[in-house]
This record gives C-alpha cells, sequence and structure tokens, in this order.
C-alpha cells in the first residue's frame, strides 16, 4: 500500500539516515519493521561502525546514475531504467523503508543515501516516521496528516509548514505521537496498543 513514509537516524546530533519509503508506512507496516529491527537486531557497535561509511549521495551522482542508466532528461523513467539505477545505488529505492536500517547495519562497504528529512515539512504525504535518535537513545514515532502548527520544541517544529494547493488546508509538519528507550522498545501488540493509545480517537480509526 503506497503510505509514504519516513525512516530516520540522529547521531552526533545530525541525520546519518533520512530515508523515503513509497510503502507501508503505517505502525504495522515500517513502524514494525523499525521496532523489529530495534528489538531483535540492532547491534549498536556494528551500527554505529557502518554509519562511518555512510554519506550522502550528491545531486550530480544521482543525475548521473540515471543518465547512465538509461533516463532520456524527459524526467520521467521507465521500471527498466530504474531497475538498472537501483543497482547503481543499491541503498536509495524508496522499496526499502526501514529496512535500510538492517541493510545500513549489513552492510560492508561505502553507503550512499539520500537526505530526505525535510520530507517531514508535509505530513499531506509523510503520513507516518519513525526516528532513531543514538544520542539520546530513544526510538520515536510521528504521524502525518496535520494542520495544526507543531509544538515549539518537537524535532520538526522548525521546518516549513506545506503551502496550501488546491484545498482550504495548511499542512504542518509531522507531529509527535510516542518515544520509547532504546532498551525498552515493546513488542508488535504493545507497539500498536500505545500509538492507539497515544492518538486522538478520530486519528486512530482514520490510522
Amino acid at each position: 500500500m503506497g503510505t509514504r513514509n519516513l525512516t530516520a537516524v540522529i547521531h552526533e546530533g545530525k541525520y546519518v539516515i533520512a530515508q523515503y519509503g513509497q510503502w507501508d508506512g503505517y505502525p504495522e507496516g515500517q513502524g514494525n519493521t523499525a521496532r523489529k529491527f530495534l528489538r531483535e537486531k540492532f547491534d549498536r557497535e556494528r551500527f554505529l561502525a557502518a554509519l562511518k561509511r555512510v554519506r550522502w549521495a550528491t545531486k550530480e551522482e544521482i543525475d548521473a546514475g540515471y543518465v547512465k542508466s538509461g533516463a532520456d532528461g524527459s524526467g520521467f523513467v521507465t521500471m527498466d531504467v530504474v531497475a538498472r539505477f537501483d543497482r547503481l545505488f543499491p541503498y536509495l529505492s524508496r522499496d526499502h523503508g526501514a529496512e535500510i536500517l538492517e541493510m545500513v547495519q549489513e552492510s560492508s562497504g561505502e553507503v550512499l543515501l539520500r537526505d530526505d528529512h525535510g520530507f517531514a515539512s508535509d505530513s499531506l504525504f509523510c503520513e507516518w516516521a519513525y526516528v532513531i535518535d543514538l544520542d539520546k537513545n530513544t526510538f520515536e514515532v510521528y504521524k502525518g496528516f496535520n494542520s495544526a502548527p507543531v509544538p515549539a520544541g518537537e524535532r520538526f517544529a522548525d521546518l516549513p509548514p506545506r503551502e496550501k494547493q488546491t484545498s482550504d488546508s495548511t499542512y504542518y509538519p509531522i507531529k509527535h505521537v510516542l518515544t520509547y528507550a532504546l532498551d525498552a522498545v515493546p513488542n508488535n501488540d504493545e507497539f500498536l496498543r500505545d500509538i492507539r493509545k497515544a492518538l486522538p480517537k478520530e486519528e486512530d480509526e482514520a490510522a
């Protein structure tokens, strides 16, 4: 299901992973993938070592990659072009979602990623986000469809809201739902229950 999402990791005050995902962004999908990684597979030492091999791919690298993959410059690409591009940049695919966490941890060479943390500003499209803060040792959940200003002090409060388009609504950055300590990440049933309890009733029913 096309539920767009963001998976992010903070280390030493900076985004080191900020992965846009196209599919299954709801808590039962990418949220559970991130949760399960932290609870069952996260190896802090290995993960931090892998982060040293991560860097942001430049626009020039990405543009050149699309050309090399057969893009004609029109802005439209075929599935064959996308497949060839994904072979050149295996970590950039929009299909990975929160699986990028395990992919980075298991990597053995340089990891090229794209910094998509600005996607959090547009909660009309960024429906869910999952943030691991290695400085605070927390796992945070955020939700989109937010038509109210984000409270000062929240992680994404300083991002500008989406400009009004064809409706009367302005969508602000995604808003915080709940936070866990990394050493207290729950099982899936508890995770989903906690999110339902944290959301207003009308949002829970629409989630």
